[in-house]
């Protein structure tokens, strides 16, 4: 493995530690059944996982074994070719599906399925243009869900701190 390969995996570890964790290495070390020193010591960069682990990893925490390796996720650079636009739309889906916020996966549920329907007529009527308006405006909706959601956040801890 070469030293950009396992600096790359020095990240990656870290960065799942981070979201599914919250950095805590003893937490995860417990969630994933393992020893407090071994994580320790792939977060320093000491040793890799073995094959099972790297597997385990992927299975419980869903991360790409290939991202977690090289820093790249070879299931998105398909997506490379894709306008600013799309890429942006699909991260921001990406975020809401893994952050299980139901809500807004429901509501996202209903854009996109209203979306792949009007998409499906313009083609018919071949009017790609169109399909661009409604992609910016299931963006659009999911900023203004994302933003309901921090202020209504904000207003809870306010109101928490005023308890």
């Amino acid at each position: 493995m070469t030293d950009n390969q396992f600096k790359a995996f020095v990240t990656g570890i870290n960065e799942l530690i981070e979201q599914v964790s919250g950095g805590n290495k003893k937490q995860f070390a417990r969630d994933l059944g393992v020893n407090y020193d071994t994580v320790r010591c792939w977060c320093a960069g000491e040793y890799l996982p073995g094959g099972e682990t790297l597997l385990l990893l992927h299975e419980k925490y869903n991360v790409s074994i290939d991202y977690l390796l090289t820093g790249k996720d070879p299931g998105a650079e398909f997506m490379n070719e894709w306008p600013p636009l799309v890429r942006d739309a699909c991260t921001q889906v990406k975020e809401i599906l893994t952050q299980g916020k139901i809500a807004a996966a429901v509501a996202l549920h209903t854009n996109i399925k209203a979306l792949a329907q009007t998409v499906q007529k313009n083609k018919e009527r071949e009017n790609p243009e169109y399909d661009l308006d409604m992609l910016k405006a299931v963006v659009r909706e999911l900023r203004r869900q994302k933003e309901e959601k921090t202020q209504a956040i904000s207003t809870l801890k306010n109101l928490k701190t005023k308890e």
